[in-house]
């Protein structure tokens, strides 16, 4: 049986039934009521008697602490609630935001909104500017641009700006200060 252990990514097996080789267990009945110490062959009767498994719980333990349980049903159980908190983890996306020198303020005003948007979803904005034929000259600009936009959505630059070829970019973040966080 697959179990996960708590704080790390680790999946260790669990012994059942025949794979069990200690002679005597602590056993624990399939509402975890403990049975006390019984040997390995009584416990096995009684598993097979109510059609259940032998599962090695405890194994640290002398003697080893073995449940009666439903080892497919566990196992489904299991990979069920695994898959419920992998879909509850939400790793945030990056959204993108494209600006240019030559744009008008409401332009402006209406990406930040969006930007802002992205934010609050937990996303961050990757906003990039094209710098288009002699436009190359204004880098400061460009940069004041993206810098100016950062403050204005309430964000703070998660890495420095970098430039590719003709088009300037960063990644902002959430400002963890700002009074809406």
């Amino acid at each position: 049986m697959l179990i996960l252990k708590p704080r790390s990514n680790k999946i260790e097996t669990l012994r059942k039934n025949q794979e069990i080789t200690s002679p005597t267990i602590i056993l624990v009945d399939e509402d975890g009521k403990s049975l006390g110490e019984v040997s390995i062959d009584q416990a096995l009767y009684l598993a097979y008697d109510k059609g259940l498994d032998l599962v090695e719980v405890g194994s640290n333990a002398r003697p080893p602490i073995c449940k009666l349980i439903n080892y497919g049903k566990y196992l489904y159980e299991f990979e069920k609630k695994q898959k419920k908190q992998k879909a509850k983890t939400k790793i945030g996306e990056v959204k993108e935001i494209q600006l240019s020198l030559k744009i008008h303020q409401h332009d402006i005003q209406t990406k930040a909104h969006q930007a802002i948007r992205f934010l609050d979803e937990g996303n961050k904005v990757k906003v990039s500017l094209l710098l288009v034929g002699r436009e190359v000259v204004y880098l400061g600009k460009a940069k004041e641009m993206i810098e100016k936009f950062a403050h204005e959505i309430g964000g703070q630059l998660e890495q420095p700006m970098q430039k590719l070829g003709k088009k300037i970019f960063t990644t902002i973040i959430k400002n963890r200060d700002s009074k809406n966080a």
